[in-house]
């Protein structure tokens, strides 16, 4: 015997919990559980002509979207959900659509400039949406299947010389971003990951670093950290000599600062790389 439930939001925009207990597997559960968000999601109608694509969007985001990625992922679903999917198919009802009507829009992408990419990006988000919308009976099948995409050419990967490092390493000795990218060069680690970096993630005493987490947060959003995505990317990693010496002057420099204050301790969850006043230096400045 196993539970299902789902929260149902009202026109009015009031969360009410809609439960049910299924006899059987967890299987039969799940189910039950998409049976009644399809239910949800068509405003108990199984005529795809009363539902629009918009429609259908807007509950994907909030019952599936919202619940399973970052808000830097979500931000990125917003942005072609609002700017691309709504504004030219949302008008129209599920049951409309056809593969004519994607490939008629991503050939307009592709006259107006648009990159391969993110031609590709839109393709793929409006692909899953609709496939949750044939697992909901809405669609017999789901048509963007028989679209074909533009190839994506790889743009080559540039590598600086270990001059060109060592002048970069130069110009910005004295600035904010000397150590992150002092660490980024030795370490190999990612913008994210570096700019992630608290203080009780270095072992100065055996030099290593554990990676841990991550800043996320897009230009304009408030910057935090978070869990590396998948297991492997959470590992611990030894360090130079020169960056050891680097990274135990920072932290030197740091008590200084701290020690005016009537508790001197250094916070653990202070990060590594840090303007003067203690903020954390926010991804894309």
């Amino acid at each position: 015997m196993a539970k299902g439930s789902i929260i149902e939001i009202s026109a009015e925009g009031r969360r009410t919990q809609k439960s049910e207990m299924v006899h059987g597997a967890r299987e039969q559960a799940d189910k039950r559980l998409t049976e009644i968000d399809c239910d949800i999601a068509n405003g108990q109608s199984r005529d795809p002509k009363e539902i629009t694509i918009s429609r259908f969007l807007d509950h994907w985001v909030r019952r599936y979207a919202e619940n399973s990625v970052s808000p830097r992922t979500l931000r990125g679903y917003d942005t072609i959900i609002r700017n691309h999917l709504k504004k030219n198919f949302g008008a129209m009802n599920l049951k409309e659509l056809e593969a004519r009507h994607v490939r008629g829009y991503y050939a307009q992408c592709i006259q107006s400039g648009l990159s391969a990419q993110t031609i590709l990006n839109i393709h793929r988000l409006f692909r899953q949406i609709l496939k949750q919308a044939v697992k909901c009976q809405l669609l017999p099948y789901n048509v963007l299947d028989s679209v074909i995409l533009p190839s994506v050419e790889r743009a080559a990967m540039c590598f600086l010389t270990a001059e060109q490092a060592r002048t970069l390493l130069r110009h910005a000795v004295g600035s904010d971003y000397h150590l992150p990218i002092h660490l980024a060069l030795y370490t190999g680690l990612s913008r994210s990951e570096v700019l992630g970096l608290q203080w009780q993630d270095i072992d100065l005493e055996r030099g290593r670093i554990k990676i841990e987490r991550a800043m996320v947060g897009p230009t304009g959003d408030p910057t935090y950290t978070s869990i590396p995505k998948t297991e492997s990317s959470r590992r611990t990693i030894p360090v130079s000599p020169d960056t050891h010496d680097l990274l135990n002057a920072h932290h030197q420099m740091r008590e200084v600062q701290f020690s005016v204050y009537d508790d001197p301790t250094l916070p653990p969850t202070m990060p590594v790389c840090a303007r003067p006043n203690g903020d954390p230096i926010k991804l894309n400045t």
